[in-house]
């Protein structure tokens, strides 16, 4: 989000970080397979993706980086 207001020309460097955050971000589960976070990433057009458990507990952050070294992209 930061990177989509800047590119947009804004000066958001000096702003709270609330103010350009995903207050609800699109996430995965961890039993999901790699392919559907694949989908989703190119989707949204987004970098990284936070696994997140039934409960709502986030267990990690999932970036296309990942995804690239395992050999999936």
């Amino acid at each position: 989000d930061l990177r989509r207001h800047l590119e947009k020309g804004g000066a958001v460097l000096a702003d709270p970080v609330r103010l350009h955050m995903t207050a609800k971000p699109f996430q995965i589960a961890p039993e999901r397979l790699a392919s559907e976070a694949l989908a989703i990433l190119k989707a949204r057009e987004v970098d990284g993706l936070p696994v997140v458990e039934a409960n709502g507990r986030p267990v990690g952050w999932l970036d296309v980086q990942d995804l690239l070294q395992a050999g999936l992209v």
